[in-house]
């Protein structure tokens, strides 16, 4: 090699800066520069991590983009990124969960990579080789994201032909983008006569070199293949005055020349076996053993022909340090492969093809089979191929590489097996070509419903997927049930991704009892096909639907019962299910409203650490929020607001805008516990206007669930600013919703709002009624933290509530018993409703109240009328929302005014 320390110098500086991109045509040694430098920063104590990727057109399937990324920086980090290649792929979620989702975005997946990058303590050097072969948007979209958020530790590398997609222009505005072009890549004059005399030891005239370096305008392949031909060559004036035309050409004239020069068996090996894309002396011998020379002599041994073009500098390329893979450069290969047709005929290259194939299938790289398979036109062996690899492409994502294998065979081929046929619809549906889809099933649908069986059941689950994406809801649960009922017993895995596609839309429609049918289903299938992952999830989800009903018993024995399917999959020696995250944190949550801090706080806490240990942003951000409760419960209200500025964090950090609305509404509760009603009033001023509830329609895609969080928070502030009408206003058609849809939980929330907000408008029976329904409702399930946290005018109605007797006085005393125990810190997330301040002659006779006088003595110690006290003491009822002296003097005291 001809070292250039003016390049790698510039590389070695370039490491301060987020990207390196190396960019120019082929032939001009980006490869080889990055390989040199590699090895000088590679050595010494203080040597770099590099992880090496080199690219090809497969890898723009982004589910082995991602595999192929990890891998390769597991090379220089062990464990690195595990999370992602352990990832659940098509099997670990409902049919109804697209792959191109946001939860499943390319971008999304490399979140957890980066933030595991950002807590190592050494830096690290990525070098993406090749990556003008990747044209998938999810891809480059992946590597912008990686850029925006790139750590300090890590620097990335990008070479290839052409400039990447990415936002260049941006990073070359900051000063972190190196850039290194053609004319940088070209050889000098200097570099020019040392590779020619020294490297290639051709001992030529300066003059000689000078012409070379101007033919080729330092373009190195041109120059290589010069210096090849010229090793032999007699009449070198007479080849200089014939080393004309264009690069290709040049190139194309000099390879033919270069290759005629090598012993015959040589020859007869780089043409056999340009047909692959990498080189590994077995697969050769796979490749050549029929292939004797017209001596009949038997050729070398692939092993020691791989080396000898090494050696001989022959545009081969060594892919590991044991030298047991190689490639070709890819301009020698064009030119063999191409050379290659027109000296051994089409017929004997599909024959090459159908070795490497059979190879390929022996060593289980089914991918690499297929690929030969097809352009050999095997047909036979393609489709058996597909048919036995299919449904794991499907369930690992790997979609674009199927769709491509499909339609790479006859049309009719693929209509004609069922299975392919299938595998065509799925695959389809699952990219989101919902038209393509349709016309596939219209087209192949009516053979396939001809056969019977379990085709019929899985034609109603494509068809079913069909319709749940274009919002046809009705006849998804329709097309699912038939599904369900027609597939047989012994299908598991897809008799449980439809009974949770299942139920899945049937909590969309509303349909309560139908969704918690269907998990159930989901969860004991999936637990038969040994699918822990997926069981969990279902029996997660089937306790969300009783914590929703205000099930709270029903939801904590679901919840265990998630976490014991958890330890046996450890028992048994396996890991922990990547969502096990999401039953702590729900278990955590009904903990809590049972009071049960302690044990609360221990489930989220170790929800959160496998949350984040395995991507799982809901059991992350539901931890972070949960946890704000149990500080805010605790009397710590800087760490509640702490741990909602974690929250806030993470969902940045992760792109989770879908939680902003939950965010604010904690947000606003913990302003108004802290009697920061201005912040409040803030958000209620900037707040979406208000939604028509009674006939709320979601075809913007603004889910029902997140509306009527919003709205409940816009009551909370109205309530607070004395605006119980137009709060009272806004809980009426709210609580029609959940009563409808059975969501007792979120009716318990409004009618505790609507108890409160007729007590400021000192209407106790309203007040008293709206309380006993919500302490009808949540008494069997021993609700505590749901009364607790709206503060001490809640405390108030619930000592109305007990002193009226009854059977739910027992149940209020228990409750204010704890409010008694919690007097000490102000826990409560209450509503302090406080317009404006008192005056300083309003606190004057405030204190004076507070100490115990009359207003008799007021008016003497203070020199007023009796009808002036009487006038202040109006005035601070109405700004404090009380009725009467001994809730004036606890509320002043509660906002610290005393």
């Amino acid at each position: 090699m001809v070292l250039r320390p003016r390049l790698t110098a510039q590389l070695r500086r370039g490491l301060a800066r987020a990207l390196t991109v190396i960019s120019a045509p082929p032939g001009f040694g980006k490869t080889t520069l990055l390989s040199e430098w590699v090895a000088e920063v590679g050595k010494g104590e203080n040597a770099a991590k590099i992880a090496w990727l080199s690219l090809d057109n497969d890898d723009n399937d982004s589910a082995r983009f991602l595999s192929y990324l990890v891998a390769c920086l597991q090379t220089v980090r062990p464990a690195l990124g595990e999370s992602i290649l352990t990832r659940p792929g098509i099997q670990s979620r409902p049919l109804t969960h697209l792959p191109n989702q946001e939860e499943f975005e390319c971008a999304e997946l490399l979140v957890p990579l980066i933030n595991e990058i950002a807590a190592i303590p050494e830096d690290l050097v990525l070098v993406l080789d090749d990556y003008h072969v990747i044209h998938s948007r999810s891809i480059h979209q992946a590597l912008t994201c990686l850029l925006d958020h790139l750590p300090p530790q890590l620097h990335l590398i990008i070479a290839g032909r052409t400039d990447p997609p990415l936002p260049l222009s941006r990073l070359r505005a900051r000063g972190q983008l190196l850039e290194l072009d053609t004319a940088d890549l070209r050889f000098t004059a200097a570099e020019t006569a040392a590779f020619l005399n020294q490297v290639m030891g051709l001992n030529l005239s300066a003059a000689d070199v000078a012409i070379l370096e101007t033919r080729t305008e330092g373009w190195i392949a041109g120059l290589q293949m010069a210096a090849l031909s010229m090793q032999n060559c007699q009449d070198i004036a007479g080849f200089m005055a014939s080393f004309t035309g264009t690069h290709r050409y040049i190139f194309d004239y000099l390879a033919e020349e270069v290759l005629q020069r090598q012993p015959e068996r040589i020859q007869s090996f780089l043409l056999r076996t340009s047909i692959l894309n990498r080189l590994a002396a077995p697969l050769c011998d796979a490749i050549i053993s029929e292939a004797p020379d017209r001596q009949g002599q038997t050729p070398l041994l692939s092993q020691e022909i791989l080396e000898y073009l090494e050696e001989a500098n022959l545009f081969v390329i060594p892919l590991d340090e044991r030298r047991g893979w190689y490639r070709y450069h890819h301009l020698f290969a064009d030119f063999l492969r191409d050379y290659g047709v027109r000296q051994m005929g089409a017929q004997a290259v599909a024959a090459l093809h159908r070795r490497a194939a059979a190879w390929f299938e022996q060593n289980d790289l089914t991918a690499e089979a297929v690929g030969h398979a097809l352009v050999a036109a095997d047909v036979e062996r393609a489709v058996r191929l597909v048919e036995q690899s299919g449904g794991a492409m499907l369930r690992q994502s790997e979609l674009g590489t199927l769709l491509n294998w499909l339609e790479a065979l006859p049309t009719e081929m693929v209509r004609s097996r069922p299975r392919l046929s299938l595998f065509h619809a799925w695959a389809l549906v699952f990219t989101g070509q919902l038209k393509a889809a349709e016309e596939w099933l219209q087209d192949v649908g009516p053979e396939l419903g001809r056969r019977g069986g379990e085709i019929v059941g899985e034609l109603a689950a494509i068809r079913a997927s069909v319709a749940f994406f274009q919002r046809d809801i009705s006849s998804a649960i329709e097309l699912f049930r038939r599904a369900f009922e027609q597939l047989p017993e012994e299908n598991l895995f897809l008799r449980g991704a439809v009974a949770m596609s299942l139920a899945t839309a049937c909590n969309l429609q509303g349909d309560i009892a139908g969704a918690s049918w269907a998990f159930a289903q989901a969860g004991v299938i999936h637990e038969a096909n040994n699918n822990i992952y997926l069981s969990l999830m279902a029996t997660c989800n089937l306790a969300q639907l009783h914590v929703s009903q205000a099930q709270l018993h029903r939801a904590a024995e679901l919840y265990r019962q998630a976490l014991q399917l958890a330890r046996q999959q450890i028992a048994r020696g396996g890991l922990a299910p990547a969502n096990t995250g999401r039953a702590h944190v729900g278990l955590g949550e009904v903990l809590y409203q049972w009071n049960e801090l302690d044990a609360a706080t221990e489930h989220f806490q170790h929800g959160i650490q496998l949350g984040q240990q395995h991507n799982d942003s809901l059991a992350v951000m539901r931890g972070y929020i949960a946890l704000a409760r149990v500080k805010q419960a605790q009397g710590d209200r800087e760490g509640a607001f702490a741990m909602i500025g974690k929250a806030e964090a993470f969902a940045q950090t992760n792109n989770l805008p879908s939680w902003s609305v939950r965010l604010v509404d904690w947000r606003v509760r913990f302003w108004l516990a802290r009697n920061d009603l201005p912040a409040a009033t803030r958000w209620l001023q900037t707040a979406r206007p208000d939604p028509d509830i009674d006939n709320a329609d979601d075809s913007a895609g603004y889910p029902d669930e997140l509306r009527q969080i919003e709205q409940l928070t816009r009551c909370r502030c109205l309530i607070a600013q004395n605006k119980a009408d137009e709060a009272l206003t806004l809980l009426a058609p709210l609580r029609r919703i959940p009563e409808d849809k059975g969501r007792t939980a979120c009716e318990l929330e409004i009618l505790l709002l609507q108890a409160l907000a007729y007590q400021i408008q000192n209407q106790p029976a309203k007040s008293l009624v709206a309380l006993e329904k919500a302490l009808t409702l949540a008494e069997p399930e021993g609700y505590i933290r749901l009364f607790i946290d709206e503060g001490d005018v809640m405390a108030e109605l619930l000592a109305l509530a007990r002193e009226k007797g009854g059977v739910l006085s027992d149940y209020a005393g228990r409750l204010l018993a704890v409010f008694s125990q919690e007097s000490r810190h102000p826990s409560s997330f209450g509503l302090h409703p406080f317009i404006e301040p008192l005056s300083d002659r309003e606190l004057e006779v405030l204190g004076l109240i507070a100490a115990g006088l009359s207003n008799q003595h007021i008016a003497q110690e203070l020199v007023l009328t009796i009808g002036t006290v009487k006038w202040h003491l109006s005035n601070i009822y109405s700004k404090l929302g009380v009725n009467s002296r001994t809730q004036a003097v606890a509320r002043a005291r509660e906002l610290r005014l005393l």
